[in-house]
């Protein structure tokens, strides 16, 4: 009866209908043409860097590409220039590390020498600590030149006796403090007897954190090194009185290489804490470092 309408209501029907093909083959092109841009920063992201640009058939998106382009390349000169001073850098050290073994294997002979003489009881004394803190540089020099080749550090638990690990790091620490007039007070607080883990990495980071804590104080000052435990973990902690650590040192002091003296005086190659970080990783544990009123704190806590 209304024939009006009936020719309307088709009207409308065929340009709803045109409209959802078009939109469906535009949908269709659309991804299409977009595909190479959301390929080409997906890479990027996983610095999959080694791949070709693909062009589109809509300009707006070519001059997007060129752009990524430009950046894939760019990015790629930074990553080969990084990756080229890292090289340089671990050739440096791997050969400073092979020229170190010659003087103290000289001084390791003569310390055994000298200790076969009938020499007095302080100089044995003296004497006895250049032969221990020999011992402890070449595992040093083996630490670095692992490090140098991105040797993985394997872990070798075992239940360690708290006290006797104290001992063992007393025995390094306090001649070590001795060498700028130190005073090192120590205490432990625990009332576990034995911890597992693997104690020779877990005493070269210590003494890392200790040797770091040392340099960086005035001479005649003091260090607090304290063992504490909690309900899920065991804390090796150190306390210097130094002048702390700069923000940029809080933010980079684990990260391998860096150098900053701001803060603390001194050069840091950025090995130690890197190192320490490490370890605490290995076990499951973490590591702390922050400033106190007056010095620094460096703790690593290991999972009981």
């Amino acid at each position: 009866p209304y024939p009006e309408i009936t020719i309307i209501l088709a009207v409308l029907a065929f340009i709803v209908l045109f409209t959802i093909i078009t939109a469906l083959k535009f949908s269709g092109t659309l991804k299409a043409n977009i595909s190479p841009i959301i390929d080409a920063t997906r890479k990027i992201e996983i610095q999959d860097l080694d791949f070709e640009i693909v062009p589109t058939k809509i300009l707006e998106f070519n001059n997007s590409l060129d752009a990524i382009d430009k950046l894939k390349n760019a990015l790629m000169l930074s990553l080969n220039k990084q990756w080229n001073d890292d090289e340089q850098r671990r050739s440096q050290l791997s050969s400073l590390a092979h020229d170190i073994k010659t003087p103290l294997t000289v001084i390791k002979g003569n310390t055994e020498l000298l200790l076969e003489e009938e020499l007095p009881k302080d100089t044995i004394e003296l004497i006895s600590y250049i032969q221990s803190s020999s011992n402890t540089i070449e595992k040093y020099i083996e630490l670095l030149m692992c490090v140098v080749n991105d040797s993985t550090l394997t872990l070798n638990k075992e239940q360690v006796s708290i006290k006797c690990c104290m001992d063992e790091i007393l025995e390094s620490a306090i001649p070590l403090c001795r060498t700028k007039d130190m005073i090192l007070h120590w205490r432990i607080d625990t009332k576990s007897d034995v911890i597992c883990l693997d104690k020779e990495l877990v005493k070269r980071a210590i003494m890392n954190m200790m040797d770091n804590a040392v340099r960086y104080s005035e001479k005649t000052g003091t260090i607090d090194f304290i063992i504490s435990e909690d309900n899920s973990s065991i804390s090796f902690m150190i306390l210097d009185g130094g002048k702390g650590f700069s923000s940029e040192s809080l933010k980079k002091a684990t990260i391998e290489f860096f150098s900053e003296d701001k803060s603390r005086t001194g050069k840091n190659y950025g090995l130690g804490l890197s190192f320490v970080k490490k370890v605490a990783d290995l076990h499951g544990g973490t590591l702390e470092i922050c400033n106190r009123e007056k010095g620094a704190k460096v703790r690593i806590s290991i999972p009981k």
